[in-house]
């Protein structure tokens, strides 16, 4: 691992983005539905693709403004502080290693708890299956869907998490950093089945961005993780 770079923010200004971002969620997201005439009771697989692409936007874009603020605010440099740089090797790496967790070390991981819980696999993807049910016989909903879960949702998701959070809390060291980001990532998507899921794949991205030290790398893993999923989903329905 190489050394942890000194970034100007802190852990402090890091979280205080990552919970800037998600309260954007919240508050965006029920206005976008209830704009839509939807109310808030209303089950994730009645709610058109095109809604929840509008409801889930203003977490994205909140996710990569503020990160950028703060890191212009603090007298940062995006590409230095950031990690945003990209080396071609992180294509084939990345698609490798974000297919790998998927299909490899999830079902690894997840054998034991599907005993200790009594559950299975179709229970742990139900709900990436809702979402991909509600892009079904929608124009343009196939594209939709795919561009939220393998496109805007891991790009915001790398630049807040593995950019500025994992670079804030990096100089506590690289264990706490990975560790402690990875959870914050797992806890915050509130989806108790799916959190040791979460967690790996935060885990990867971390290591990933950690020692290549860009996080091109982190972003490639997580898009073809998700992609690993949906496109499956896509060509099932």
């Amino acid at each position: 691992m190489p050394e942890p770079r000194a970034v100007p923010w802190t852990p402090g200004q890091g979280v205080g983005v990552v919970v800037a971002a998600h309260a954007t969620l919240i508050l965006g997201g029920t206005i976008a539905i209830a704009a839509f005439g939807y109310g808030s009771a209303s089950e994730a697989n009645d709610i058109p693709i095109g809604v929840q692409v509008a409801a889930t936007a203003p977490f994205w874009i909140a996710a990569i403004a503020l990160s950028w603020v703060l890191v212009k605010r603090t007298g940062g440099d995006l590409r230095a502080d950031l990690g945003l740089s990209f080396h071609w090797s992180d294509l084939p790496v990345g698609i490798a290693l974000g297919v790998a967790t998927q299909y490899l070390v999830l079902p690894v991981v997840y054998w034991p708890i599907f005993r200790l819980l009594d559950t299975d696999a179709e229970e742990l993807g139900q709900s990436a299956k809702d979402l991909a049910e509600t892009a079904a016989g929608v124009s343009g909903g196939t594209a939709l869907f795919l561009l939220m879960a393998a496109v805007f949702a891991p790009i915001a998701e790398e630049v807040m998490y593995r950019g500025v959070l994992l670079r804030g809390v990096e100089r506590r060291g690289w264990p706490i950093a990975i560790l402690g980001t990875s959870l914050v990532f797992a806890a915050l998507h509130f989806q108790p089945l799916q959190f040791v899921g979460l967690f790996v794949i935060g885990a990867v991205c971390a290591l990933g961005a950690a020692r290549s030290g860009r996080l091109s790398l982190a972003i490639v893993i997580h898009v073809a993780f998700n992609a690993a999923t949906a496109i499956p989903l896509v060509l099932d329905h």
